[in-house]
């Protein structure tokens, strides 16, 4: 327990915190002076004085030896990583094109182990519009980071060896599919798609479809195929490049195109295009 300063002890004290004369002998004694201070003494800490100068808040916290118990630091702002009950709620106005004025109101909580936690509030209009990330742009980006199917380039005949003048024929595999996300506080689904295919033949030459093709089945017509005569022979390496699209709905709402596509190409293929010889054969 702290003791009581007693007048002595406390005339010493001052003696020895009080501001002194420069000891610098360069400086004239008529210029020195001493500004009086004034007795700062924090009962709940150890026994400290000092002295706080003229006009200073009378609160000792601000001498960093001194900071009270009850004082503790701000949380940081949740939406930077911090977990839930770590940091301290942000509100944010977002666009989403399901409100009547065109943007909600996005409460951040923070981070669990599975997700980021939102609260999505009653509709608002954001300072600067322009500054608020838009939904549509949203899930752009969200789209452009989904893992896609790596395409497959599959060429008939089989054994990469095809003949000039032959029709070879090129397939691929690209099943659509839905994705459920979490964009800006509300559920969004996307549904994805081939929407386009660039068949590269190896000979400079290209081809482009809306559809991926098919094998080759006995008794259909070549011309329900994707095909590609080779006019030299030699080694060529083919390939498909598969442009993917996609709709998106916010909740149960109307579904909307996404405003950018994903492109993704196969490994290239090793065919060896061959002439044919003639031979007599006996009959």
């Amino acid at each position: 327990m702290s003791r009581p300063l007693t007048g002595l002890a406390l005339t010493s004290l001052l003696a020895i915190v009080a501001p002194t004369a420069s000891a610098d002998p360069t400086t004239p004694p008529d210029q020195t002076s001493v500004t009086p201070g004034k007795l700062s003494f924090d009962a709940g800490a150890s026994d400290h004085v000092g002295l706080e100068p003229p006009g200073s808040p009378t609160n000792a916290s601000s001498y960093g030896s001194i900071s009270p118990a009850s004082q503790t630091p701000p949380l940081p702002p949740c939406g930077n990583g911090a977990s839930v009950g770590d940091c301290t709620p942000t509100t944010t106005c977002e666009a989403d094109p399901g409100s009547p004025t065109g943007y909600f109101t996005v409460i951040a909580l923070g981070y669990s182990v599975v997700n980021s936690d939102f609260l999505v509030g009653p509709p608002c209009r954001p300072d600067n519009p322009a500054a608020a990330q838009s939904m549509p742009t949203a899930v752009l980006r969200a789209f452009q980071r989904i893992p896609l199917p790596e395409p497959r380039l599959d060429i008939q005949p089989p054994n990469g060896k095809t003949l000039i003048g032959l029709e070879a024929i090129f397939s691929t595999e690209a099943e659509p599919f839905i994705r459920n996300l979490r964009l800006l506080g509300r559920s969004v689904d996307l549904r994805i798609h081939a929407s386009s295919y660039e068949w590269i033949h190896g000979d400079t030459t290209t081809q482009t479809t809306d559809w991926p093709g098919k094998p080759w089945q006995r008794g259909t017509s070549i011309d329900s195929y994707i095909t590609h005569i080779y006019e030299d022979t030699g080694n060529v390496q083919p390939q498909v490049r598969v442009t993917w699209s996609a709709d998106y709905r916010v909740g149960n709402g109307p579904w909307q195109p996404v405003n950018g596509t994903v492109v993704r190409t196969s490994p290239p293929a090793n065919l060896q295009v061959l002439e044919a010889e003639p031979k007599l054969v006996a009959p």
